[in-house]
C-alpha cells in the first residue's frame, strides 16, 4: 500500500539506482532469504457483480528529489499461480530482467513476476520491490529545518537499542518518534501533528499481506508494535475477481496469539458503487471464517497498481470514486464493522473527495512518506486522520523483508478507536414505524447518548445503497413521497455536531406502506427466499400454479423487483418475473328480483378486489356486454324490455402496483323481466 517508483535502465544509471541482482542497501544476513508466499487464487472467490469498465485508485507519495522521480508502473498481468505450497519467492541469481522491454505478460518494468505468485494480484510488483529493495528507496525520514525548529523542546522518544526492531517504550503524547530504518544504521524519524494528536496516544502499527512470509509474531509484538492491519484479499487487477490472501488466516490466527490488536484491508480495484459493496462483503466473509473479531477497521485499500489495471483504467472521475469508497464503507458498517478507507495524501484530494468521506463518519487511513504527515498544499490531503502510514522502510524483528510503518493516534492505549465512547455517539435503538398510509410514514426511536441529531437512510432494497436521507434534531421523522404496496428499510444513526462525527447505524426497520392486498399465482416452481435476491436463504419451494397473498413489492440489489408473500403459514419473497398476478373470481351470483323493467342481482365478495364488472348479453348465444362497475356486491339493471331473458356474470378487479388485475368469470345466471 505505496506508490512504487520504478526507473528505466537509462533513468537507473543516470540516478546511480541499482535495480534487481545489485542491492547494496540489503543486508547481508538477509540475501537470498525468501519470504514465504503463495498463489492468491488460492480460496479465490468472484462476489463481485459484473462491470465494463475499469477504476481508479492511488499511491502514497515519497518526498523525493526531483532527480530520482520516477513514473508509477503497474502490472499487466491476468492469470494467477495454483501453488498453495508458498515456495519461497526466488533467489537473486534467479531474478531476471529484460530491459525496456516485456517479452511476456509476468513482467512489468524489467521484473518478472515469481512463478508461486499470482500476477492479477494488484500488490505482487510493489511488494517485489519492497522486499528485493529494487525501489527507489529514498525515505530519509529527517525531518526539515522548519519541522525540526517547530519541534523545539519536544524529547525523542526513549528507545531500547538493544531490540532490532526498535521498541518503543512509551509514547504517550510526545510528538516525535522514530523507528529502525531496514537495511541502514540511520533511523527514521517522524513528527506527529497536533490536529492528530490531541489527547490521543501514538501507537505503532504495521500492515502486512502473504508478500511479507512466515512472520513470528511474539517477536513483532516485542518490537514494540502494538497493532496490525492484516490484508485478507484482493480483486484481481485484471480479471477483477475476488480472491483470498493465501496467509490471511494465518497471520490473523498468531497476530491474535501474540496479543495484537489486528484489522483488516483489501486491496481494491472496485470501478462501480456494487463491486464496492461485494468487497466489504467478501472481507466480511473471510472475516467470519476465521472466527475473530476485529480489533481495528475493516479497510479499502484504494490505489492504481503499476502498469494500469482495471482501476486506473476506467478513469473514473473523483465523484464516482468516492461513492465507490462510500459504498464499501457503508456495506462494511451494515455488516458491524468500523470502515476506512485507505489512500494516499493527493489522491484524497485529486482522486478521492477525502473530506467528503471523513464528514460522513468515514475513517482515513492516509499514506504519505516523509517525516511528517502534512505538506501546507491545497493538493495535499489537511483533514484529521487516525492512522498515518509514513513509510514503507521500516525494520521489525520478526519478520524478513522491508514493512509498512503506520502510526495510530489512539484514544486511549490499548482502546480501539471505534469503541472510544469519547470518539463518538452511541449507536441508535428502538427504531419503530407509526402513523403509515399510501404514500408516508413516522419513524421514531430511542434518544442516543452524545447525539445532537440525527440521520435517516432510506433504502429499496436490503444490502443496497440507501436511496434517500433525512436529518433531525428530533427523536422521530415523518419520511414522505413512498409508494403504496411497497416494502422500504430503514436505519438511523445519531450524529455529535461537538465531535463532528457519527455513531454506528441502527438495526434494519421494514415497512411495508399502505396498500391493496392481492393475490398471486407461480408461472414455474420457485424457490421462497428469506430476503429479496438469489443469495439470501431458502425457506421453501413452491411448485408452479400455486396461488398465495401477496404482502408488498420490493426490489434486490440487482433493481429487480421481488413480491414479499405469505405461503404455507411462512413468509418470504418471490421473483416477481415468474408470478402473474391473480384475483379469485366471484361465487354465489344470483337474482335476488325482478321486475316488468329491472333485474337485481348479489354475490359473494371476492377476496382482495376492489371492485366489480357487470356483464350482460341478450340472448344465450349472444356476446358480453359490460353494463355496470360497483364497489359493491349488488346491481340494480333497470330500464330493460318487459317480458324479456337476460344473461349475466361478474368480474372481480383488484389494483396491483397501479394496474387493473380482472378474474375469471363468475357462473352464469339468467331472469326474465315480467
Amino acid at each position: 500500500m505505496k506508490r512504487i517508483y520504478s526507473l528505466t535502465l537509462a533513468a537507473a544509471a543516470a540516478a546511480s539506482v541499482l535495480l534487481p541482482g545489485a542491492l547494496p542497501d540489503r543486508p547481508s544476513s538477509s540475501a537470498g532469504t525468501a519470504a514465504s508466499a503463495a498463489s492468491a487464487s488460492a480460496g479465490s472467490e468472484d462476489l463481485s457483480e459484473a462491470s465494463a469498465v475499469s477504476a481508479a485508485a492511488n499511491t502514497a507519495e515519497t518526498e523525493t528529489p526531483a532527480a530520482l522521480q520516477a513514473e508509477p508502473v503497474a502490472a499487466q498481468d491476468d492469470s494467477s499461480a495454483s501453488d498453495s505450497s508458498a515456495p519461497a519467492l526466488q533467489s537473486s541469481a534467479d531474478k531476471k530482467t529484460y530491459g525496456s522491454q516485456t517479452p511476456d505478460d509476468t513482467v512489468v518494468s524489467g521484473i518478472k513476476c515469481p512463478d508461486s505468485w499470482n500476477k492479477d494480484d494488484p500488490e505482487w510488483f510493489r511488494a517485489y520491490q519492497q522486499i528485493y529493495g529494487t525501489k527507489s528507496n529514498t525515505e530519509t525520514g529527517t525531518g526539515t529545518a522548519d519541522q525540526t525548529a517547530a519541534s523545539t523542546g519536544v524529547q525523542v522518544l526513549p528507545r531500547s537499542e538493544s531490540s532490532v526492531g526498535g521498541r518503543i517504550q512509551q509514547l504517550s503524547t510526545s510528538s516525535v518518534t522514530t523507528w529502525d530504518k531496514y537495511g541502514s544504521t540511520s533511523k527514521l524519524t517522524f513528527y506527529h501533528d497536533s490536529r492528530n494528536t490531541s489527547g490521543k496516544t501514538i501507537l505503532p502499527v504495521i500492515d502486512v499481506s502473504y508478500h511479507n512470509g512466515t512472520i513470528n509474531w511474539s517477536k513483532v509484538k516485542a518490537a514494540g508494535v502494538q497493532g496490525v492491519i492484516i490484508r485478507c484479499g484482493y480483486r484481481g487487477s485484471s480479471t477483477g475477481a475476488l480472491a483470498q490472501d493465501v496467509k490471511f488466516k494465518e497471520n490473523i490466527r498468531n497476530a491474535k496469539a501474540a496479543g495484537l490488536k489486528v484489522g483488516v484491508y483489501i486491496f481494491s480495484q472496485a470501478v462501480t458503487k456494487a463491486e464496492g459493496r461485494a468487497e466489504a462483503d467478501y472481507a466480511a466473509k473471510l472475516v467470519k471464517s476465521t472466527g475473530y473479531s476485529l480489533d481495528l477497521p475493516m479497510v479499502i485499500d484504494v490505489e492504481y497498481v503499476n502498469g494500469g489495471g482495471r482501476l486506473e483504467d476506467a478513469d473514473l472521475s473523483k465523484s464516482a470514486q468516492t461513492s465507490v469508497a462510500a459504498a464499501f464503507c457503508a456495506e462494511a458498517e451494515s455488516l458491524g464493522y468500523q470502515p476506512m478507507v485507505y489512500a494516499s495524501s493527493t489522491f484524497l484530494v485529486s482522486n478521492m473527495d477525502g473530506a467528503s468521506l471523513a464528514s460522513k463518519g468515514y475513517r482515513i487511513w492516509m499514506a504519505r512518506y516523509s517525516s511528517s504527515a502534512y505538506k501546507s498544499s491545497s493538493a495535499y490531503y489537511q483533514g484529521a486522520v487516525p492512522f498515518w502510514q509514513c513509510s514503507s522502510q521500516a525494520a521489525v524483528n520478526g519478520i524478513s523483508s522491508r514493512v509498512d510503518l503506520n502510526y495510530w493516534y489512539a484514544a486511549s492505549a490499548g482502546v480501539r478507536p471505534e469503541d472510544t465512547s469519547s470518539s463518538k455517539p452511541a449507536k441508535v435503538t428502538g427504531v419503530k414505524a407509526s402513523s403509515a398510509t399510501s404514500s408516508s410514514v413516522t419513524l421514531s426511536w430511542n434518544a442516543a447518548a452524545g447525539a445532537s441529531s440525527y440521520q435517516v437512510f432510506l433504502y429499496k432494497a436490503v444490502g443496497h445503497t440507501n436511496v434517500g436521507s433525512y436529518t433531525t434534531s428530533k427523536t422521530s421523522r415523518k419520511i414522505t413521497g413512498l409508494k403504496a404496496g411497497e416494502e422500504y428499510y430503514f436505519k438511523v444513526r445519531a450524529y455529535s455536531s461537538s465531535r463532528k462525527t457519527y455513531g454506528s447505524k441502527s438495526s434494519r426497520k421494514a415497512v411495508t406502506i399502505s396498500g391493496s392486498a392481492s393475490k398471486l399465482r407461480t408461472a414455474t416452481t420457485l424457490s421462497l427466499r428469506k430476503y429479496a435476491g438469489t443469495g439470501y436463504q431458502k425457506l421453501t419451494v413452491i411448485p408452479s400454479g400455486k396461488t398465495m397473498k401477496r404482502l408488498a413489492f420490493t426490489y434486490d440489489k440487482t433493481g429487480k423487483k421481488w413480491y414479499k408473500v405469505s405461503y404455507s403459514g411462512k413468509t418470504g419473497y418471490l421473483n416477481a418475473s415468474y408470478t402473474r398476478p391473480y384475483t379469485d373470481k366471484p361465487t354465489g351470483l344470483k337474482v335476488k328480483s325482478r321486475a316488468a323493467t329491472s333485474i337485481s342481482l348479489s354475490w359473494k365478495k371476492a377476496a382482495y378486489a376492489d371492485y366489480y364488472r357487470v356483464y350482460r348479453k341478450t340472448s344465450k348465444k349472444g356476446s358480453w356486454k359490460r353494463v355496470a362497475t360497483v364497489t359493491s356486491t349488488s346491481f340494480k339493471n333497470t330500464k330493460l324490455a318487459r317480458r324479456h331473458t337476460y344473461y349475466y356474470c361478474v368480474k372481480a378487479v383488484n389494483r396491483i402496483d397501479g394496474s387493473n388485475c380482472a378474474s375469471a368469470k363468475s357462473g352464469t345466471v339468467s331472469a326474465k323481466t315480467r
